[in-house]
């Protein structure tokens, strides 16, 4: 079925979902092959013959689950989302036990950490695939972590003012550009650390 009029031209959709455990181990098989083959090859130089071959599946196979790459690096990309998501909640007991500020401190290293981690991928999803904002995963992430962190902020004792939803925005967005610069153009003249730290104390001003 086509896409509607006005919608993105690219399927992002699975053709379907398996429901048995040999089926997902096929699926997994196939968006992990594609998870390790964006980073070198970049959205343009990915085919489904070299998804396939890597995942050990037939191309016939790959294709009961896709329609096309598309799809599949949808797929890569809502499972990273979903990766950074679970560390922040993960160690949402631990920010919450630190003092405001430190708490700042915490969270934008593991930010940075979390791209780090995943550095190259990062980049081949960022600035290779050209649907990669229509991706409804991406597009929910903002949102997720806003609350998160909205949730975390309001469980504090020590909170002077509620965090407007403009404030959220312009500390999210000052977060992102910072820690993307230092990971995907970094300067050898600046210490990444005490940018970190900088950036954490004035959001900490900010809300103070």
């Amino acid at each position: 079925m086509p896409p509607a009029t006005g919608s993105t031209p690219y399927i992002l959709e699975p053709k379907k979902r398996p429901k048995q455990s040999r089926s997902r181990l096929t699926y997994d098989a196939i968006v992990l092959a594609c998870e390790e083959l964006l980073p070198e090859r970049g959205y343009l130089g990915l085919t489904t013959n070299e998804i396939a071959e890597r995942a050990g599946v037939n191309i016939a196979s790959l294709y009961e689950y896709f329609h096309t790459k598309d799809a599949i690096v949808a797929e890569v990309a809502d499972r990273a989302v979903h990766r950074s998501i679970a560390a922040f909640r993960a160690h949402l007991d631990e920010a919450m036990a630190l003092p405001l500020r430190e708490m700042l401190h915490f969270w934008i290293r593991l930010i940075h950490q979390q791209v780090k981690q995943e550095e190259k991928l990062a980049s081949a999803l960022l600035f290779t695939v050209p649907f990669i904002m229509s991706v409804p995963s991406v597009q929910g992430a903002h949102a997720l972590v806003t609350e998160l962190v909205k949730h975390a902020y309001g469980q504090r004792r020590d909170r002077e003012r509620e965090l407007t939803a403009e404030s959220l925005y312009l500390m999210q967005t000052l977060t992102a550009g910072t820690v993307l610069g230092l990971v995907f153009v970094p300067s050898p003249e600046i210490d990444h650390d005490a940018v970190l730290s900088a950036l954490a104390d004035r959001i900490y001003r900010w809300l103070d």
